[in-house]
């Protein structure tokens, strides 16, 4: 079970992080949409519930997001909007790694709590960095950008470990 969820995860993750587009004049389509990452990271994350129960509000935002996403498919670009929903996004991934916290500590993987940790509050500061800072980050843009994909990079790394981990006597 853990394996089937976490490859949603990943997959789910993986439609979230990577915004394809094809556009005609004012017509835009979103090859990848965002909406499915959502349902796919909601779905899997309350199937992890016996593991831990940060799963929950994991579960919770994603389906929060889902709706968002789509509400978001027909509003014009607001940066309220986007705000809210960048936040959103944070606390799920949050949640998210705090439940693999849980699971890797509860089997004694150490460097993955350790690392997980990391990546936790990594991720979240430089989600919000360009939200909250915006123009003073100028010439720093860039290299919030390289470092978030990095952090990014290490996050799916983390999810595709959790998902060799080996299914317990809690998987049902």
């Amino acid at each position: 079970m853990m394996r089937r969820s976490f490859g949603e995860i990943l997959i789910g993750l993986l439609l979230v992080s990577f915004d394809f587009r094809l556009g005609l004049n004012s017509i835009v389509i979103h090859l990848l949409p965002d909406f499915l990452g959502y349902a796919l990271i909601a779905i899997a994350a309350k199937r992890l519930l016996p593991h831990s129960p940060r799963f929950r509000v994991t579960s919770l935002l994603g389906w929060v997001l889902t709706f968002a996403s789509i509400i978001g498919y027909f509003l014009p670009p607001w940066k309220l909007w986007y705000a809210l929903t960048v936040t959103l996004l944070c606390l799920l991934v949050w949640f998210l790694l705090s439940g693999m916290i849980d699971i890797a500590g509860q089997r004694g993987r150490e460097r993955i709590v350790q690392l997980t940790s990391i990546v936790r509050v990594s991720y979240v500061i430089l989600r919000m960095a360009p939200l909250l800072l915006g123009r003073f980050l100028g010439p720093l843009n860039f290299l919030t950008t390289i470092a978030f994909w990095v952090v990014l990079a290490m996050l799916l790394y983390l999810v595709i470990q959790m998902r060799r981990e080996p299914d317990l006597a809690t998987d049902v």
